[in-house]
């Protein structure tokens, strides 16, 4: 049996994400295992369970390809240097082979979305597929060696991913069968890009490869499974202001985007147009064009289900997105006051630490026992609070004082440090708004 050291991770300390994110990957000949508090990869455990049910396959849906479960993906994400690792091993019993075969196909597509390695395990991923023992694999488990086989762009092995979708539910109860069958597009819609073009186009563009006329005919409007791979694009002034929750929330979220820094008044005169109500931010995805902060906000939590799990955290979710907002309206206009001094002092002493009162007492009182403004359940709430908490501090407040007043928003905020993707933004994030960032605001705005 090969056994692979173990891959590191920042664990994050007496969280509850590091004591369950500390479990490492492990890869072995027989087993792939990825562990945290809220998935666990593991083919036996995860991708790949005894219950064959349609109710399974249904959950898993939303988990694996609609992206509904954002920590899950956030530990894909984890996993690039275990995928990496297994395009350079060789796992030759027949759980190893499905172990790879997920990896290289799957996990590579949340590790590395929207960049070009998002693809470029494809070809191992492939020829595993077309020598794997299916004959031994549940149902569940054929369909992802198809899934692997139809991401091909030779035609020859694309070919096979139909004619192991024929006999997917051999073995299987009949509802798991038609399951299978019902899939939209599935076998065929893959083969027919590949035949038709030997390759998929909507890989062109990060792939930097240019499209035929016949394939920009296509990608007009191509199938669903063709715009997973897809970038949003971010519309706001080069700072923070009304921008940087949106920011924080795609980037935990793991949502690639694109931005487009407004900088001049003639850039924004040219965008006004596509502006609902004539004002950025501007968030262009799934083919819309959402406005305003908090819808913004709204609509990716809700892709992500992170508006909480009922109706009461919806609700407390919401309240907290709005006081945080009343509470940082003083601070991002701050700099913009005839006496800026004056304001961030009024904002240190004043709006902060009264908001601040408020959301430990609310936390306190309905927050259910766990580390986050609904309990146990991370929200998008969380990441608004703790992208304000770390705006204030940037701006004077003091750790000390926060740590020691506030042990509820302390926590909070130490919980959210454990995401280590999360953290590596804070090094990256628009830097605190200074007198040139002002008069390039105002001069975009005519003010």
């Amino acid at each position: 049996m090969l056994h692979l050291p173990q891959i590191p991770y920042d664990d994050g300390g007496d969280t509850v994400f590091g004591r369950h994110i500390r479990g490492v990957a492990q890869c072995t000949q027989h087993a792939c295992v990825f562990e945290s508090r809220w998935c666990r990869f593991n083919i036996e455990a995860f991708f790949i369970v005894d219950e064959e049910t349609v109710a399974y396959l249904q959950a898993g849906w939303r988990r694996w390809f609609f992206g509904e479960d954002v920590l899950f993906e956030v530990a894909q994400r984890e996993a690039a240097a275990l995928v990496r690792r297994a395009a350079t091993e060789t796992w030759s019993s027949d759980r190893g082979i499905l172990a790879q075969i997920i990896l290289l196909d799957q996990v590579s597509r949340c590790a590395f979305r929207g960049t070009a390695e998002a693809y470029a395990y494809d070809s191992r991923a492939s020829e595993l597929a077309k020598g794997a023992p299916v004959e031994l694999y549940s149902a569940i488990e054929r369909f992802f060696v198809c899934l692997a086989l139809s991401h091909a762009e030779d035609v020859a092995l694309n070919w096979l991913h139909v004619e192991i979708a024929g006999r997917i539910g051999e073995g299987a109860p009949p509802e798991i069968g038609e399951y299978f069958k019902s899939i939209p597009g599935f076998p065929n819609e893959h083969w027919d890009a590949v035949r038709r073009f030997g390759r998929f186009p909507h890989r062109n563009a990060v792939l930097g490869r240019e499209s035929t006329p016949d394939e920009v005919r296509w990608l007009e409007d191509p199938p669903a499974w063709a715009r997973s791979q897809s970038r949003a694009t971010f519309v706001y002034w080069n700072g923070r202001g009304l921008g940087d929750p949106v920011r924080f929330l795609l980037e935990f979220c793991l949502v690639p985007y694109d931005e487009e820094l407004v900088t001049t008044r003639d850039q924004f005169q040219k965008r006004r147009p596509t502006l609902a109500f004539g004002q950025v931010p501007l968030l262009e995805i799934d083919g819309l064009r959402i406005v305003q902060t908090q819808a913004i906000l709204r609509y990716v939590a809700g892709k992500k289900n992170l508006r909480g799990s009922s109706l009461r955290d919806e609700a407390r979710c919401d309240a907290v997105v709005n006081a945080i907002m009343d509470a940082r309206a003083p601070l991002i206009t701050a700099r913009f006051k005839p006496d800026p001094a004056e304001a961030l002092r009024a904002f240190l002493t004043a709006t902060f630490p009264t908001f601040a009162s408020h959301i430990e007492h609310f936390f306190i009182e309905g927050g259910g026992g766990g580390p986050y403004v609904c309990g146990a359940e991370l929200t998008y709430a969380d990441v608004c609070l703790f992208e304000f908490l770390e705006y204030a501090v940037d701006e004077g407040a003091d750790d000390v004082v926060l740590a020691n007043t506030y042990p509820r928003l302390a926590d909070h905020r130490r919980h959210m440090r454990a995401f280590p993707h999360l953290v590596a933004y804070l090094a990256k994030r628009k830097p605190k708004p200074d007198a040139a960032f002002v008069r390039q605001v105002c001069a975009i705005l005519a003010q």
